[in-house]
């Protein structure tokens, strides 16, 4: 289902972004070989709803964006919902602290449903991409590490495929639940979705030299209190 989350990107030339976003984007967008090798329409294309929905709200015509409403409002650096994601292209880091879907960790289920399930979207063309996503990440080699579940041990694994990794799938004998993928040469660094957690990365972003507003700082400061009170 989903929700709401935070998501800052930061490009190479120091253009920011700070956006509020619904959770289901950022999956294929960051667990991507276009990602990962940083493409540059990808980026822009990841971008170009988030302009779009801004362009909408300001015009106050929302037919074809009309979610803008829900984003637009209030957005800015500070966790919402879910968490909050930062995506810094100036010094490769990626930090995460949200509650929804790991970055750079994909579930059996979902791999399944894109590769092998007759079941899907009302776009033929949005399937095709998650199975080419999925396909490639594998044919990379960048799937460096399975988790297997029948004892939730994490075992190295090299040139796996498609089919190994979804072997036994709904089946008694289910053999792997989820795949850890290499993200180089970002570098992934994952806070506990906690207090102390989101502490954590609000230093970090101050660290990488991003400057909170007051506003921000008030999200920042609101979020925690609601989520922990």
């Amino acid at each position: 289902m989903g929700g709401t989350i935070g998501f800052t990107i930061r490009e190479k030339d120091g253009r920011e972004h700070r956006m509020f976003r619904w959770t289901n984007s950022f999956p294929f967008f960051l667990n991507n070989m276009k990602f990962i090798e940083q493409d540059e329409q990808h980026l822009q294309e990841f971008l170009q709803t988030w302009h779009d929905m801004v362009k909408a709200y300001e015009s106050g015509d929302l037919t074809e964006a009309p979610m803008a409403d829900a984003y637009v409002p209030g957005a800015g650096l500070y966790p919402k919902e879910y968490g909050l994601i930062v995506v810094d292209y100036h010094t490769m880091t990626i930090l995460q602290c949200q509650s929804y879907s790991p970055i750079g960790l994909l579930d059996t289920g979902g791999v399944w449903r894109a590769i092998k399930s007759k079941w899907g979207s009302d776009s033929p063309e949005h399937d095709q991409e998650e199975r080419q996503r999925y396909e490639s990440l594998f044919s990379s080699n960048r799937i460096i590490k399975a988790r297997r579940y029948e004892d939730l041990v994490e075992v190295e694994v090299k040139e796996f495929s498609i089919d190994e990794f979804l072997d036994g799938y709904l089946t008694d004998k289910e053999k792997y639940c989820s795949a850890t993928v290499d993200m180089f040469p970002w570098k992934l660094v994952t806070f506990k979705d906690s207090r102390e957690g989101f502490d954590e990365m609000k230093k970090e972003v101050e660290a990488l030299g991003f400057e909170l507003s007051q506003k921000e700082e008030e999200g920042w400061n609101e979020f925690i209190e609601y989520r922990y009170r």
